[in-house]
């Protein structure tokens, strides 16, 4: 025998959880058609045109710069999204979270961090081994790099969206201006390529990667070992055009630029540290008149008077051990 029950009749009838139910639908209605619009480009802020990303300021610096790289005319998508369905549906999700934070001003008034990377895949799709040109001498043996599993981004870092740069000559037909500082056009700096080197152990030879460059006729001295801290004295910025990297040439300046330089430069630290071959058996005896004959200001490029702190780059020798300097 069937039994109706009043009550399971009645229960969708008003009830408070029938109320709840129907929110749950209509926000869940929401959301998918928010997606849907989203996936089929309704919503223009969320489209797949790069002119979509100029539409929220804190894209400024990536959007301004990338128009006047060498990828202007390279969409956003080809470099930042996997070019397949599930690359795509990741993307759009993406750009929803990009816009209800932009809109809910989670990002603040300033331009966002670029915290993503970009695989060499990505480069490859477009870039063949067989093509690249590198300009001018150099030599540069892409397949090597990426058999060792070097990342493109690793060197051609700020290709496309910008850093802070002081204008030259060079560049000066590469730059914009976003949010009151100056962005220009970048390449890849030496010392990127030669601390690379140094730390995978590989050679850093001149002719390695360069076809014409030749070392200076004053290199090829035999005693230049010994001499160049005379030349340096002289004139240390030539010696900051291959030596340096870019932080440090940031506190090279002053009025002793050359104390500066052999303090805080990573390749003259380096070989400062260790005992030069000039300070042999006898030199505590003939250290006294070399400093009359050359001057005391040869000597405080790498020693100090009294006992140095721990922080100022000098050698740990200082003349008051023995002297009694005031």
């Amino acid at each position: 025998m069937l039994v109706f029950s009043p009550e399971k009749i009645n229960a969708d009838d008003g009830s408070p959880g029938d109320g709840r139910k129907y929110i749950v639908y209509a926000v869940l209605t929401l959301f998918f058609l928010l997606v849907m619009l989203a996936l089929v480009d309704i919503i223009p802020v969320l489209s797949t045109d790069s002119r979509a990303c100029a539409g929220c300021h804190e894209m400024n610096r990536e959007y301004s710069t990338w128009q006047i790289s060498t990828h202007s005319k390279v969409d956003c998508i080809n470099c930042h999204m996997q070019s397949d369905w599930n690359g795509l549906a990741n993307f759009k999700l993406k750009q929803t979270v990009w816009t209800l934070k932009h809109y809910s001003g989670l990002y603040g008034k300033g331009s966002i961090e670029l915290k993503g990377t970009i695989v060499n895949e990505t480069c490859l799709k477009c870039h063949s081994l067989a093509k690249v040109t590198p300009s001018g001498d150099l030599i540069i043996p892409h397949d090597r790099h990426l058999d060792e599993e070097v990342a493109c981004i690793t060197c051609h870092v700020g290709l496309v969206h910008r850093q802070e740069q002081p204008v030259t000559a060079k560049n000066q037909n590469y730059q914009v201006i976003v949010d009151n500082e100056l962005l220009v056009q970048v390449k890849p700096k030496m010392y990127v390529c030669l601390r690379c080197h140094e730390r995978k152990r590989v050679t850093t030879e001149c002719n390695a990667c360069h076809t014409r460059l030749e070392l200076p006729q004053q290199h090829k001295r035999a005693d230049w070992g010994v001499i160049h801290g005379v030349s340096a004295y002289q004139q240390v910025e030539p010696c900051l055009t291959c030596h340096t990297e870019q932080t440090e040439k940031a506190v090279i300046g002053g009025s002793m630029p050359v104390v500066l330089a052999a303090r805080n430069i990573k390749f003259c630290v380096d070989c400062h540290q260790q005992r030069p071959p000039v300070h042999n058996k006898d030199w505590q005896l003939r250290h006294g008149q070399i400093a009359l004959n050359r001057g005391q200001d040869y000597c405080f490029v790498c020693h100090d008077i009294n006992k140095p702190s721990t922080s100022d780059g000098s050698v740990g020798t200082y003349c008051n051990q023995c002297h009694h300097w005031e």
